[in-house]
């Protein structure tokens, strides 16, 4: 398959060139006759019924077989010392079959506390890490996430200079999309997603002096995945955030601009969550840009809204959400596999040239219905996902 050609590193330099005019010669062969008359568009089917409760079990890793196969947990937490000390928790677990070898995870992460800043960044082969097949829980060098009875979930990490035990508990209940996400038809494949839109999170912590300290705080995650890698099925996506711990409000949104051989359509849904529920859930959401960036830097000069006006209404019928948001700073601009060798780019570069973006915006919004919630704030979250 062509993915696994990233794999280069026993080839000649003749040889890896010869990959690339193959290579070249297909993509010129797909795009001259990739357009027949009667080539049928696959379709995804998603994002269009009432959501539903997330059964932990799905958290258990698919470990498909396919080899653009992603799934992806990732959590964050603003936190507090029982002494006054602010820190915050980023855990992130990976695995994929992207390049040689199936199943590999990646574990990666930050806990800063006052002052103090402990990370850890490890990758796994197969067989190198632990699984449980009937809930989840994964493990390896120290470092794990688990599920405690179907209901919260362990992140632990022990190390010779730092080590913490933190366990989070659901307040707004864990939600997934009907029937998961999306699926693409023909066939059974398919790409999932579940939200913790707001959670309490409490634990130990000990640092390289051996001292404990008590953990608390409020957090939020995400997890995903796909028998597709993204770079066949999505031409660009946007992920909009807006997390506010000390009002116990939430808000998600996610838009997907589908691409590869699929239909073009825009696919998205909005969720918001205060009081420890979830008041707004809607889909097809509607947009009114007003401002644009336009990378011209990047060969594809992707161009994407800086300011729009975001609306829906519920899925019930009975409510209406209107977000306006203005982009204030950008925190990033990066090329997810600038890090490949010359010539593993390149190959990549054929079926897609990503590019993230990351930005924090000014918003005032505004959910009316059975619940209603009016607020407004600086510190909107607003990451843009580029593939081609």
């Amino acid at each position: 398959m062509l993915t696994r050609l990233c794999n280069l590193r026993d080839l000649s330099l003749k040889s890896i060139k010869s990959t690339l005019l193959y290579s070249l010669l297909i993509q010129l062969f797909l795009l001259n006759f990739g357009n027949l008359d009667g080539y049928a568009k696959e379709t995804a089917q998603g994002f269009q019924e009432k959501g539903e409760s997330l059964n932990f079990k799905d958290l258990v890793p698919h470990l498909v077989s396919n080899e653009n196969y992603v799934e992806k947990y990732t959590f964050d937490a603003e936190l507090e010392s029982a002494d006054g000390l602010k820190g915050q928790l980023y855990f992130s677990a990976s695995i994929n079959n992207l390049g040689a070898g199936d199943h590999k995870l990646h574990l990666k992460g930050r806990l800063t506390v006052g002052e103090q800043k402990f990370t850890w960044n490890k990758k796994f082969a197969s067989g190198k890490w632990k699984n449980n097949k009937s809930q989840l829980s994964i493990s390896a060098g120290g470092i794990s996430l688990s599920s405690i009875d179907g209901e919260k979930l362990r992140f632990k990490v022990d190390s010779k200079e730092n080590s913490f035990d933190l366990v989070l508990t659901p307040q707004v209940k864990a939600w997934r999309p009907k029937n998961g996400g999306i699926h693409f038809r023909p066939g059974s494949k398919k790409a999932e997603f579940a939200l913790f839109p707001m959670a309490k999170i409490i634990g130990s912590w000990s640092d390289k002096a051996g001292e404990p300290k008590t953990l608390s705080g409020t957090a939020w995650g995400r997890h995903t995945w796909s028998h597709l890698g993204p770079h066949e099925w999505i031409r660009w996506s946007q992920l909009i955030r807006i997390f506010d711990p000390n009002q116990q409000q939430s808000t998600f949104i996610r838009r997907i601009q589908l691409g590869g051989d699929f239909q073009d359509q825009i696919l998205s849904y909005a969720l918001v969550s205060a009081n420890n529920q979830v008041i707004f859930e809607g889909y097809n959401l509607s947009t009114a840009e007003q401002k644009h960036y336009t990378d011209k830097k990047h060969d594809n000069k992707y161009r994407f809204p800086t300011q729009m006006t975001i609306t829906a209404k519920s899925i019930t019928g009975q409510g209406q959400l209107s977000l306006n948001l203005k982009t204030n700073k950008r925190l990033s601009r990066r090329n997810p596999i600038a890090h490949l060798s010359w010539a593993k780019r390149k190959l990549a570069e054929m079926f897609s040239k990503p590019m993230k973006y990351a930005y924090t915006f000014d918003y005032t919004l505004n959910v009316t219905g059975a619940s209603s919630l009016s607020s407004t704030g600086h510190d909107g979250r607003y990451e843009i996902f580029h593939l081609n």
